[in-house]
């Protein structure tokens, strides 16, 4: 399932049901007390991996209007067994965590025969129903931590160096001689002819050389590979941890560190899926498709890249080069490894991310200097390959040079040129270490072509610099970076409303938000200040506030909320900052009004201390077992509120668009 990971500073307590009976078995929960009286419940501690699923291979250019996202998983590590997750554990789980999981196994064999057992049959699993826990995004009335009687707690710690499988740095890799070892296995009644045991090795020798011609023999991976052997089969290709026991167990492997370890199975086109990877660590799946940019692709997400996407923007409707009206399109640079697959050689790792794996060194302009470079072609073993230009937001922009000569031949001549993108770290795999993604930006969107023009200056959002291509020639491309003009002095408006007269109720709060840019108003010249904020007004409240520029990925993500609606960028970025998960049946609720409790969730999420506890009691409407008691208490001492004249909060009362005004007036002075 598609899933975003944020951090966890603090322990976590997720609540299981230990129904008797109820147990998973190759990942399908089903009930049996007759079986359950001879099953052994253990107590043991593992170590959380995230693992990346990647979508079958495209066939050319991505269609811009294809909604590809990011989708992850997760499974523990116990004791060299990998136990697979079933999806209701996994929300807010990280690479790292340390967690302590009940077992239901085979009887009076043992801690370790119940392990054993999860390794070579899957008859070990962990109880899984009735997960109940203060979710992001709950609304008053949800069931609070604790509620769900008869529980088993599963205790979740922050990561801890040693607590999984860490990032393998590349000079390890190196000095361990890593190895790319396949382990082909099947479940039918035969092997399969093809591919044979020559031709996995073949595609893998390649996938090797690959990455150590992108590392100037940096990264230097053995290979090697073994032959088919068969496996129990499991209850799906969902149970990639099963699989990946069984494979280790039939074939007799253990890996050592800086391994890169690709079980191979035959294709099953159920599964949906071409390959998966664990992130920082050496495990991979192969869903059939013996190719080398399949393969290449999943040793760089144990490398800890992310997927290269592109940016697409727009002005006014139209297609444009880098204006304020941008999405990210999931895997859709597929000139770069770490796009979409496309069965042919793979390009050029971008610039970003070999300097984020420490392969390249670009030239960076001095602060206020203009600087003319010659930028040498990314399939160059020397010179100039690039140039870093530092943005906002801990954002980082990459220019490089990407002819349209091998292996860099997977794209149309409009993608050839110059090329600009952006690097930063995406937070959505929860990872144990920080996971860059690439965003390529179309140079000429008209022809959904990534080369910038020559001789047209192109602006960088936010950082303050602006690029022109000079000249281009089969061996080097001149670019010469400048300081952007600095803005012109900004006039902050004087706003009035047509219902908000001088003088009445709130009128210098209203007037306030309105001059910060928070709230427009309506096209008639009135706020509304009686009537309700709707969820979709909060969520573009919040994100003005913020004063961030953010990128979403071009991916509904509420059942209500489409790509095409005014809102979707705010409540993407709601989202994204795990200020809310929306609704359980899917959808925001972007109409509906938002309550006074619900809108202290927002409000502490966005700005609230995470170690903040609450005291006694502040309102006699909002008790202790209130599942907004938290952020209410947070809200009233913090100034924010003092709540009705008769002690009350009224959590359940839509918020006013005047007294949101207020709230937001106070919070003024604090930190963004």
């Amino acid at each position: 399932m598609s899933r975003t990971h944020g951090p966890s500073p603090a322990r976590r307590t997720r609540l299981l049901s230990a129904t008797t009976g109820l147990v998973v078995l190759g990942g399908a929960i089903w009930t049996n007390p007759a079986l359950a009286q001879q099953l052994d419940v253990v107590t043991v501690e593992g170590a959380v991996e995230i693992v990346v699923v990647d979508e079958p291979p495209g066939t050319g250019v991505a269609d811009p209007d294809d909604p590809a996202g990011l989708t992850t998983t997760a499974m523990v590590d116990v004791d060299g067994a990998l136990l697979d997750l079933p999806d209701t554990m996994e929300a807010d789980l990280r690479s790292g965590d340390r967690v302590e999981l009940t077992l239901r196994g085979p009887q009076a064999r043992g801690d370790e025969a119940v392990l054993d057992a999860g390794r070579r049959d899957g008859t070990t699993s962990i109880v899984s129903v009735d997960v109940s826990t203060t979710t992001l995004g709950t609304e008053p009335g949800a069931s609070p931590v604790g509620s769900a009687a008869g529980a088993t707690a599963l205790t979740v710690e922050p990561g801890a160096p040693g607590a999984a499988p860490a990032a393998v740095p590349l000079a390890q890799v190196t000095a361990a001689g890593g190895r790319l070892v396949v382990l082909p296995v099947y479940w039918t009644a035969s092997a399969p002819s093809e591919p044979t045991q020559q031709g996995l090795g073949s595609v893998a020798q390649k996938a090797a050389d690959y990455w150590r011609a992108q590392s100037a023999g940096q990264i230097d991976m053995v290979v090697q590979t073994q032959p088919w052997k068969k496996i129990a089969a499991p209850s799906s290709c969902a149970s990639v941890g099963a699989i990946y026991n069984a494979a280790l167990l039939e074939h007799g492997f253990v890996p050592a560190p800086g391994d890169h370890v690709a079980i191979h199975f035959p294709q099953d086109r159920s599964c949906g899926w071409a390959g998966q990877a664990t992130l920082g660590g050496g495990r991979i799946w192969i869903n059939g498709i013996n190719a080398v940019d399949v393969l290449a692709h999943e040793i760089g997400h144990n490398f800890l890249l992310g997927h290269a996407d592109v940016m697409r923007c727009t002005e006014s409707g139209q297609p444009s080069v880098l204006t304020t009206t941008c999405l990210l399109h999931e895997y859709h640079d597929s000139a770069d490894v770490m796009g979409y697959a496309m069965l042919r050689d793979p390009g050029t790792l971008n610039v970003g991310f070999a300097h984020a794996l420490g392969l390249v060194e670009p030239v960076r302009p001095a602060p206020g200097a203009v600087l003319e470079v010659d930028v040498a072609p990314v399939q160059a073993g020397s010179g100039t390959r690039g140039v870093e230009v530092p943005g906002a937001d801990g954002r980082r922009w990459y220019l490089e040079y990407r002819p349209r000569v091998a292996p860099d031949t997977r794209t149309p001549e409009s993608w050839a040129g110059v090329q600009l993108r952006e690097i930063a770290v995406d937070d959505r795999y929860g990872a144990s270490a920080p996971v860059v993604r690439s965003a390529l930006v179309l140079g000429r969107p008209l022809e959904d072509g990534a080369g910038l023009r020559i001789g047209q200056p192109l602006t960088i959002p936010r950082s303050g610099w602006t690029v022109t291509v000079l000249s281009v020639s089969s061996a080097t491309a001149r670019v010469r970076l400048e300081p952007s003009p600095p803005p012109g002095p900004v006039t902050i408006p004087v706003v009035s409303f047509v219902d908000v007269p001088p003088g009445s109720q709130f009128h210098r709060e209203i007037t306030w938000l309105a001059s910060s840019g928070i709230t427009t108003g309506y096209a008639d010249g009135g706020f509304r200040p009686s009537a309700p904020v709707s969820r979709g007004a909060m969520a573009a409240f919040l994100y003005r506030r913020s004063g961030e520029v953010y990128t979403p990925w071009a991916v509904q993500q509420f059942t209500d909320v489409t790509v095409q609606h005014p809102f979707f960028r705010e409540i993407s970025w709601l989202r994204a900052h795990r200020i809310t998960n929306g609704n359980s049946d899917g959808s925001f609720g972007v109409a509906e009004p938002v309550s006074r409790g619900a809108m202290a969730a927002f409000l502490f999420r966005t700005l609230g201390d995470a170690t903040y506890r609450p005291g006694a009691q502040k309102f006699s409407d909002v008790p202790v077992s209130h599942p907004f008691y938290r952020e209410i208490s947070w809200l009233e001492a913090s100034g924010i509120t003092t709540g009705y004249t008769d002690g009350t909060f009224r959590p359940g009362a839509p918020v006013a668009r005047q007294a949101m005004a207020a709230f937001f007036y106070r919070m003024s002075s604090m930190p963004q």
